[in-house]
């Protein structure tokens, strides 16, 4: 299945020529925080609160649309400082390529048995729309994850051995991967593994909902997290495990591909 033709790519990140960039459907809860349009990108950029010389670990709730948004911004927002970025996504190196050259089956990841989230529509379409950036080699895409799941230091030194020398680095997990452990929270997690890193949860103002498997596999409620803080980056305590929410108003589901 052919997620984009030429042009197709273009319009979904607003580089229109003679149009003002605009907010598309699948952008709803992500904030307008923006300096600019990054070059060869196109979508909004963001103004975090951090630089990008250490890695951001970035942890979602799997099968939302927000997620997919964020994270065209973030790459766009490295690329726009001056930076060439590695993009490291919880899924096989294999379905990393077969979403980049348009393939399908009912082998591959995109057709999972246990379908978690992370073969979402949102995330097929994620890598349609960092193609063209990924063309001109200021991006790589790289997976780390597989079908089964693998422990949270496989994962780290898979991330280690495929990331480009002198690229930022921007990893995209689930949130219990992502986070620091807390007091009476034992165990390594991906961060922990990675080492030194910046981490960003992608937190929730108001209830949506999201299609993940708990063990069910649907679309399941989920309530607000992120309390009073506003629709930004905003600092968060260590209680939290984060360094960081980026916080939407809501949750929205994304189906599996």
């Amino acid at each position: 299945m052919k997620l984009k033709n030429a042009g197709v790519g273009l319009l979904a990140l607003g580089l229109v020529t003679g149009c003002a960039p605009s907010s598309p459907a699948w952008a709803a809860g992500l904030p307008q925080e923006t300096t600019g349009t990054a070059p060869d990108c196109g979508q909004a950029v963001l103004a975090p609160p951090f630089d990008f010389a250490r890695p951001v670990v970035i942890g979602e709730i799997h099968g939302t649309e927000q997620s997919r948004s964020f994270i065209v911004s973030m790459v766009c927002t490295a690329v726009s400082q001056g930076r060439d970025v590695t993009l490291a996504l919880e899924m096989p190196q294999d379905a990393v390529e077969d979403a980049l050259a348009s393939r399908i089956d009912d082998t591959t990841f995109w057709r999972m048995r246990y379908p978690d989230g992370r073969a979402s529509v949102a995330m097929r379409a994620m890598l349609s729309d960092l193609e063209i950036l990924s063309d001109t080699g200021r991006l790589k895409i790289i997976g780390f994850g597989s079908e089964d799941g693998s422990s949270d230091a496989v994962y780290a030194q898979r991330i280690q051995a495929g990331v480009r020398q002198g690229d930022a680095l921007i990893v995209l997990v689930g949130s219990y991967h992502a986070r620091r452990p807390t007091p009476g929270d034992a165990g390594e997690t991906l961060t922990t593994a990675l080492g030194d890193v910046v981490n960003v949860r992608v937190a929730n103002s108001s209830p949506g909902s999201a299609w993940v498997c708990t063990p069910e596999c649907g679309v399941h409620e989920l309530a607000g997290a992120a309390g009073p803080l506003p629709l930004a980056f905003s600092p968060v305590r260590a209680a939290n495990g984060f360094d960081y929410f980026f916080v939407v108003q809501t949750f929205t589901p994304s189906e599996p591909f």
